[in-house]
Formats: structure tokens, C-alpha cells, sequence
């Protein structure tokens, strides 16, 4: 079936008379489907129709669709929003893509081309960001951006540009590549750190039973602290964790490990709603952050230096590649999106085996 191209103007009167702009799209199987947009005037109603009707027959139109920046932004929002894509993420996008408009100008679909890419590239990689150090000595310091971060923000901007050619929005040719990051060496504990840090740990329940579902289960510290007691199913022995971006995953569990988690919350006052931290009278009160300087006190108590949480998991999927597991099998207990993830930072094992029976017959 052709896809319905017509595009109306009418106005509602129960919306106030507004204008509304109707239009029908293929859904396939031969149907389509009817959708309409209401507007405050009819300037706005008829830039959109006009817009629409290019959209509509991009198939056999050889010009793009132009939009400005402010509804282009929008509607890719609303896009986000209607895959079910968190809050937080949603969050991270519209900072991206507001740094991005800073640098470059709040441009149009048709205006975004590789030269504003490059711009914001360039411009931003020297620009500084403000970092606070807590402690005696606290202060604002001024430092570059990392690699890492603005290569948070190169993905942000390369997923816009590709859904904005999806569109029709945009036909240039515009390649976003990334900068090079400084990989950071894993710190993997050995089995005498291991079981020290759970010796400390063991003195508060809390940290305790922390420790034991990232040992246990291989997850981010956040995904842990975001853990309220209707997500553990002690019947099945199962975690129901809540990652970053939209991906809600329910893990198995040890016995040992839940046990853990049953003595913590046998010893909990009623009407808890998070497993490690209670619920105030004010929602704004409620923290559901790692307790970072308890961590670092309780690294420095056990005789470890520069041990994160991030640690232990890294240490977990090491342990997986030494005992042969597949790493199929580790992707999905990380929750990496992309194999090549599991296999550049976390399983390592076999390759400094190699590395080290190598220069093992080497002269030196």
C-alpha cells in the first residue's frame, strides 16, 4: 500500500477551537492510522503541516525536512520517552544535546553538518568542568574534560544525528568517530583481599550484605543501592535489579548470598521501602547513593588501597574467564549491551596467561 501523503487543518471545538493538524500513516498490512496534533495558532499548525507533508513523502522527496532546533530536540525527547526510556537517560541526552547547541548554535535539521560536529568536538575537548574535592581541604577545581566524558556525549550526538536521517530530517553525510581513551588497568583482588574486605565489611549488616550481591552477582554499585525490598524474591532466590538506561533484568541468585540478604532485612524496622535506605517523610530526603566514604573507610580498615565497588565487579567476571564460563554467559550476568564490552574490559584472563607464559621464554 502507498503511504498516505494528505494532510488537514481543522479546528476542534472541544479544544477550544484550536487548529489541529491531521494526518494518516501506513502501519502496514494495507492500514493505516490516523494521528492528529492540536496548536495554540494557526501559524504554528500550518509550519507543522507543511513539515509533515515533506516528512510524509520523504520516500520521493530529494531535499530534507527542515526543523528548528528547539522542536527537533522535542520531538526526538517524546521519541525517547515513548521506547520507555528512563528518566535518568532522558536526563543525559537533553545535557548532550544543550552543550551541543551551546558550542554549535541552536541549529536546524538541515543545518547540522561534519563542520559543527567537528566544532563541538574540537571546543569542547579543551573546555574545563568543575570538580569538587571533599575532605579537610575542599575546593572547586577547575580540569579538562575527560575522554570519557565527552565520548558520553559523542554517542548522545551520534545516536541523534542517526535518528534525525532515519527521518528525513537530515541527508548530509556525517561521521561522529570518538576519542581515544587512556584504558585504565584492572584492579582484580586476589583471594586473601577478597575475604579480608568481607571480614570488615561483616562488622556493619549493611556494607555487609553490599559486598555479598556485587561479589555475588556482578553489579554496578548503583544498580545494587537501587534495590527495594519488594525486588528480592526469596522463594525463587532472585533479584529483580533496576540497571541504567531501560534495562530491568531479574537475576538468580546463591543460596549463600541470599541468606545474607534475609539476615540484613530480618533485622530492618517495618514499612521499608528500600532495601538500604529508609523512607523519609520527604521523597527529597530519600538517598539512594553508594555511601562512598564508609567504603573508603572501611577499604583503608581492611588494608586495601584503591579498591571501588566497580572493582569487585570487574574481579567477578575475571574470576567467570578463569573458571571457563562462557562469555556469553558473563555478558548477560554484566548486562552489556555489546559482547566486545565484556571481552575489551572485563575478561582478561586468558590473555594475560598467554601474555605471561610468553615473556616467560623470553631473554632477559
Amino acid at each position: 500500500m502507498r503511504q498516505p501523503r494528505k494532510v488537514t487543518i481543522r479546528r476542534r471545538r472541544d479544544r477550544q477551537n484550536k487548529p489541529t493538524v491531521y494526518w494518516r500513516e501506513s502501519i502496514g498490512d494495507g492500514k493505516s492510522k490516523q494521528y492528529a496534533r492540536t496548536f495554540d495558532d494557526m501559524s504554528q499548525a500550518k509550519d507543522y503541516a507543511a513539515q509533515k507533508y515533506l516528512e510524509l513523502r520523504a520516500d520521493v522527496s530529494p531535499t530534507a525536512v527542515p526543523i528548528e532546533w528547539g522542536r527537533l530536540v522535542e520531538a526526538y525527547l517524546d521519541d525517547k520517552r515513548a521506547n520507555q526510556v528512563t528518566g535518568e537517560t532522558i536526563k543525559i541526552i537533553a545535557s548532550a544535546l544543550k552543550t551541543f547547541a551551546s558550542i554549535a548554535g541552536p541549529l536546524a535539521s538541515v543545518q547540522i553538518n561534519q563542520l559543527n560536529i567537528d566544532l563541538f568536538k574540537s571546543t569542547r575537548a579543551k573546555q574545563k568542568r568543575t570538580v569538587y574535592r571533599a575532605g579537610k581541604d575542599a575546593k572547586k577545581l577547575n580540569r579538562n574534560i575527560t575522554p570519557a566524558q565527552l565520548n558520553k556525549e559523542l554517542r548522545q550526538l551520534k545516536a541523534f544525528v542517526r535518528w534525525m536521517q532515519d527521518r528525513n530530517y537530515n541527508k548530509q553525510k556525517i561521521n561522529i568517530t570518538l576519542v581515544r581513551e587512556r584504558r585504565k588497568i584492572p584492579r582484580l583482588l586476589t583471594g586473601k583481599e577478597i575475604k579480608n574486605l568481607k571480614i570488615e565489611a561483616g562488622k556493619t549488616p549493611d556494607m555487609s550484605c553490599r559486598v555479598s550481591i556485587i561479589l555475588g552477582t556482578a553489579q554496578r554499585a548503583g544498580a545494587v543501592e537501587r534495590l527495594a525490598i519488594k525486588d528480592v524474591d526469596v522463594e525463587h532466590n532472585r533479584l529483580h535489579f533496576k540497571e541504567k538506561g531501560q534495562r530491568d533484568r531479574i537475576l538468580p541468585v546463591s543460596e549463600t548470598v541470599m541468606q545474607v540478604i534475609v539476615n540484613y532485612m530480618a533485622s530492618l524496622p517495618p514499612g521499608r521501602k528500600w532495601l538500604f535506605h529508609a523512607t523519609d517523610p520527604a521523597p527529597k530526603h530519600t538517598s539512594t547513593i553508594f555511601p562512598r566514604r564508609r567504603w573508603a573507610k572501611m577499604i583503608e580498615t581492611a588494608g586495601l588501597q584503591n579498591v571501588t565497588p566497580h572493582d569487585l565487579r570487574e574481579t567477578c567476571l575475571t574470576l567467570l574467564a578463569k573458571n571457563n564460563v562462557s562469555a556469553v554467559i558473563a555478558q548477560k550476568l554484566a548486562g552489556h549491551s555489546s559482547i566486545n564490552t565484556t571481552m575489551k574490559y572485563y575478561v582478561n584472563a586468558d590473555d594475560e596467561k598467554m601474555l605471561r607464559d610468553a615473556v616467560g621464554e623470553l631473554p632477559g
